[in-house]
Formats: C-alpha cells, sequence, structure tokens
C-alpha cells in the first residue's frame, strides 16, 4: 500500500477518535451541571489521542504497521480509567 495513504489513514483514525471524544465527553457532566468532568474527560483523552497518534505515526515514518496503534488510543484509555476506579474502590477511596 502507499505510504501517504497509510499516513492519511493515521490520521484519519485520530480525527474519529477525536470527534468520538468530543460527543462522549458530554457525558461527563457533574451531577450539578458543572463542566468539570467533561474538561477533564477532554484533557486526558486529546492528551491520549495525541499520544497514540505521535506513536503511530513515529511507526509509519520507520515502515512499521501503524493504524492499530492509533486505534487503539480511546479502548486503552477507558481500560486504564476502569482500574483506576477499581483499584480506588478496593482501596476504599470513593471514586468514579
Amino acid at each position: 500500500m502507499d505510504r501517504r495513504l497509510l499516513f492519511i489513514e493515521v490520521l484519519v483514525v485520530a480525527l474519529l477518535n477525536s470527534l468520538v471524544l468530543f460527543y462522549l465527553s458530554l457525558f461527563a457532566t457533574g451531577g450539578d451541571g458543572s463542566a468539570d468532568g467533561v474538561n477533564t474527560v477532554r484533557w486526558v483523552g486529546g492528551s491520549a489521542i495525541a499520544l497514540f497518534t505521535a506513536w503511530a505515526l513515529l511507526r509509519w515514518h520507520r515502515q512499521k504497521p501503524a493504524v492499530g496503534i492509533a486505534a487503539l488510543a480511546l479502548p486503552s484509555v477507558f481500560l486504564a480509567a476502569l482500574a483506576f476506579i477499581l483499584v480506588g474502590r478496593l482501596l476504599g477511596f470513593n471514586v468514579g
């Protein structure tokens, strides 16, 4: 496959991740209607998308498979958040 097409695929996956994150972050409002959760979700998710996209572009530059890495950004953040909540609950903290 042409390298330029693979580059475009990585960027399209990053764009789709950003769109999904934007709409899903709207569910993170606080019980009082505050936007603190929305901002936190967007900040953490956006950082993860940026890091995974940079990693995918680095692999693309080295001519290794890259699109799958860019697609793992949101699922890995979701699993990390679940692990954080689970460990916090097991340790007796009021998280989640």
